[in-house]
């Protein structure tokens, strides 16, 4: 169900997420990245920040769970919670993140740190460069070409 939630997310179809969700953790509350998935389609939605700050709240994995919260206050315009996630992360994961503090970074519009945490999961080989076609968190950053480079590096 996770995977037809992300499917779902980055098509944009919101309404499906939640009624995927609603399927997926109903048997299993503590469902991993779900939480996360809902919260990142409410988030890009825009329809309400406190519900995707909330669906992250409850995500069980700890570093999808702060990924969303920066998110979530970036759009609400808390620097100091954003920062706070941030350096929870960097405690908690350190460089293993790098793809996520991209994220981060691109969405609260600062393209140089995003650029460089992006180049830093290229070269850890991050997994969360699988998702580098089609993160909305990025849309950002897309036209640099520092960004394409990576991208074409990465196989996209």
């Amino acid at each position: 169900m996770q995977f037809l939630a992300f499917a779902y997310s980055i098509d944009g179809q919101c309404e499906a997420v939640e009624k995927t969700a609603q399927c997926a953790l109903a048997p299993e509350p503590g469902h991993s990245r779900t939480h996360c998935w809902l919260g990142k389609c409410v988030l890009i939605d825009g329809n309400s920040l406190e519900k995707a700050l909330a669906a992250f709240k409850k995500e069980p994995l700890q570093w999808q769970g702060l990924t969303g919260i920066a998110l979530a206050n970036v759009a609400l315009g808390s620097e100091s919670a954003v920062a706070a996630a941030l350096d929870e992360m960097m405690q908690t994961g350190g460089e293993s993140s790098s793809y996520q503090y991209a994220m981060i970074y691109a969405y609260a519009g600062d393209t140089e740190q995003a650029l460089e945490w992006l180049q830093r999961a290229y070269e850890i080989n991050d997994p969360g460069l699988s998702h580098i076609k089609v993160d909305q968190f990025l849309d950002s950053i897309r036209e640099d070409e520092c960004f394409k480079s990576i991208q074409k590096k990465v196989g996209f």
